[in-house]
């Protein structure tokens, strides 16, 4: 088997369909079913020709572009392992690639840097640049992805780092698999859809599907560079029905609106950090024909749980994301009780979780780093690992997700220092008006200081999940 061969069949079925749209400022053009297959093919016959064999770790930049997929899917399709270096980092990862993920070489696409070149060339990285040769100048057969084992590694991206360094998570064939049938089973494709995919994986799922999908128009790929007008263009010049991504993104859309919506969008999905819900409701006014889902997951392990916005649950319980999905199980470690509110003592631990579209397999648990408990079938997530105390019957996600909801607050941390919480947040409201809206069952001698900052330190990936060590 290998991953790949649910694209080239995908692909396959209908060469001549519309597969894939860059944004419009690129200069880009629609690609094709049989454009990506020539596109892939001629990749693997450069790879091939420089010597690259099965089983290498190849390292490709991060960014979305034509060049990054035709590579990342060519070397998958000949057996290589495509390291994805994490969000936001330097040249200087390259000198850890070899010692964390195995790295043998890096490919350099058109538009590489030269100091990332001449930084490689210092850290003697062996590297492949791609010739100046058309495509049209070459012939290629019509071959099928090297078959390799389920075992064997395809893609070892990063993790996001919230509770400490990134580390590689190497994902096999196989595992790559069972989340496209996985993702599958919770938004099965239907006639007619085109998706708007802000997440990676996404984009992969729907590859293997056939289903048309437009890549964001987000400059650079760096979403803080991202302009809300540009994907409102793509949604309406598109006739995009679906769509996927982080809070910073949802919440960069929902401010920029001014009483816009958009109701041809049948369904959006949220995920990559805790959700609020205040940000629920205004997705929904945003897209008021679609379904709104919470999606769950680690970058181990996507995904874990979905929840069908429906309104909202006390955010005093924790984040609600919903019910497990099918394949997984969980079991929580480390349990303890707690009492946050008046509803009675509630059993919470670290959830762990394993199956076929986990990095662990279905032999042994994953620790996700998160914190949570199940009621009547629904999960709900209490804290993060490294702030998990609990104080006075309650947790840090509790306090921070209804404090989110005030007026004015952008961001919220609560931090268990010394028997207390203390609070730090981001906003245009008073520490005053912050306070007064603790609830009455919150004891006030479990609350330290508030303080009020310009910014709170988040990762550089989804741009929404707090760094509590760096507070």
């Amino acid at each position: 088997m290998n991953f790949i061969d649910l694209i080239y069949n995908a692909c396959k079925t209908n060469r001549e369909s519309e597969l894939i749209h860059w944004p419009d400022s690129g200069g880009f053009p629609i690609t094709t079913s049989k454009a990506l297959l020539r596109d892939i093919n001629y990749r693997r016959h450069i790879f091939r020709s420089a010597g690259f064999k099965p089983g290498l770790r190849i390292v490709l930049m991060q960014s979305i572009s034509p060049d990054i997929l035709g590579a990342m899917l060519a070397l998958m399709a000949e057996g290589c392992a495509v390291v994805v270096p994490p969000s936001g980092a330097g040249w200087r990862v390259f000198s850890d690639l070899s010692r964390t993920a195995g790295a043998d070489k890096v490919v350099l696409v058109p538009g590489s840097s030269k100091l990332l070149r001449v930084a490689l060339w210092v850290l003697r990285i062996p590297i492949l640049r791609f010739p100046d040769i058309k495509k049209n100048e070459l012939e290629f057969s019509d071959t099928n992805p090297v078959s390799v084992s389920a075992d064997d590694l395809a893609l070892i991206s990063f993790s996001s780092g919230s509770t400490g360094k990134s580390k590689p998570v190497f994902r096999t064939h196989g595992v790559l698999k069972a989340q496209h049938e996985a993702i599958e089973r919770e938004f099965p494709s239907f006639e007619g859809q085109v998706d708007l995919p802000l997440f990676p994986n996404v984009l992969l799922h729907h590859l293997a599907n056939g289903t048309p999908c437009v890549i964001p128009n987000i400059p650079g790929w760096k979403l803080k560079q991202m302009e809300p007008e540009r994907i409102f263009n793509q949604l309406v010049a598109k006739k995009i029905n679906t769509l996927t991504g982080n809070v910073y993104y949802f919440k960069a859309l929902t401010k920029a609106a001014r009483g816009r919506n958009f109701k041809e969008v049948k369904a959006c999905g949220i995920g990559g950090s805790p959700v609020p819900e205040n940000l629920l409701s205004t997705v929904q006014d945003l897209f008021p024909n679609a379904i709104i889902h919470v999606i769950y997951g680690a970058t181990e392990a996507e995904p874990i749980a979905v929840r069908s916005y429906s309104g909202s649950p006390s955010p005093w319980k924790g984040y609600h994301v919903g019910k497990p999905v099918g394949g997984i199980e969980l079991k929580f470690q480390n349990t303890f009780p707690i009492r946050p509110g008046t509803d009675g003592e509630i059993m919470v631990g670290e959830i762990n979780v394993r199956g076929a579209h986990v990095v662990s397999g279905n032999k042994n648990w994953h620790p996700t780093g998160d914190y949570g408990y199940l009621e009547d079938g629904e999960l709900y997530l209490t804290a993060r690992k490294g702030n998990e105390a609990e104080i006075e019957g309650w947790q840090h996600y509790h306090i921070e997700h209804g404090l989110s909801l005030v007026r004015g607050v952008r961001q919220v941390a609560a931090i268990a220092e010394s028997g207390v919480f203390n609070i730090y947040f981001v906003g245009t409201c008073s520490i005053g008006e912050l306070h007064s809206n603790f609830p009455k069952t919150l004891p006030s001698k479990s609350i330290g200081k508030i303080i009020k900052r310009k910014s709170l330190p988040v990762d550089q990936r989804h741009f929404s999940k707090i760094l509590y060590k760096k507070i």
